[in-house]
């Protein structure tokens, strides 16, 4: 996090990794729902993004309009929560304090939408540079949804409560979770198991290449008798 350490981004990314947010609740976060004084993180908004085409009867008939807004309106009830404020967003805020209004977002990009950042921006603009800074390929530029699920996994890995990180993740259920969870550690363990795999084949090679051809005494004797 060190390259984008006290920007925007950064913001984003903890509200990811460390909170579980999806990227139109972190997109959508306003400094008011930032709460240090109780130590948490209210999910109370998102950023939607509404693609339509105009009908037949409009001034402006079949052209494709694109709208952004911020919206009450989130992905399910059980996604309104409070969350527990890690200690890295708290160390953000007193870097970054607020200017005064409450309800401004913590994350503003420069267009028409009023400072409010569509997801298809962030992508564009603003994640798939930095990945591509930190050198990463196309593979690990989408990662905003392996963000939430790397939290899901970390709080389960601690011992924490399946339910507990259902109501934190926003989940419905409990299984909506649990999938989640299984297909990290399916996806850690497939890859751990090529890398090992890997690995092995590689020494076994080398080993093969270096080692002298050697004759077993017990062969060399018979050889030694019959000659």
């Amino acid at each position: 996090m060190e390259s984008v350490k006290d920007t925007a981004e950064e913001i984003i990314y903890l509200l990811q990794i460390y909170c579980g947010l999806r990227i139109a609740e972190a997109l959508g976060m306003s400094y008011k729902h930032l709460d240090i004084g109780s130590g948490l993180v209210h999910v109370r908004q998102q950023v939607q993004e509404i693609n339509e085409t105009r009908l037949e009867g409009h001034e402006d008939a079949g052209k494709n309009l694109h709208q952004i807004h911020l919206t009450n309106n989130l992905k399910t009830e059980s996604s309104k929560r409070s969350i527990p404020m890690p200690q890295a967003i708290r160390d953000w805020l007193t870097r970054n304090p607020c200017d005064g209004n409450n309800d401004q977002l913590v994350f503003t990009t420069l267009n028409q939408n009023n400072g409010v950042c569509s997801r298809s921006n962030w992508d564009t603009k603003h994640n798939k540079p930095i990945m591509k800074s930190l050198g990463l390929n196309d593979e690990f530029v989408s990662l905003t949804h392996s963000l939430r699920k790397y939290f899901i996994s970390q709080s389960m890995d601690n011992s924490i409560g399946i339910a507990e990180v259902a109501r934190q993740a926003g989940h419905s259920n409990v299984q909506t979770t649990y999938n989640s969870y299984i297909t990290v550690i399916r996806d850690e363990t497939k890859t751990i198991k090529t890398v090992e795999d890997s690995m092995r084949e590689y020494r076994e090679r080398k080993q093969q290449l270096l080692n002298p051809i050697v004759i077993p005494n017990e062969k060399l004797k018979s050889l030694i008798q019959v000659g």
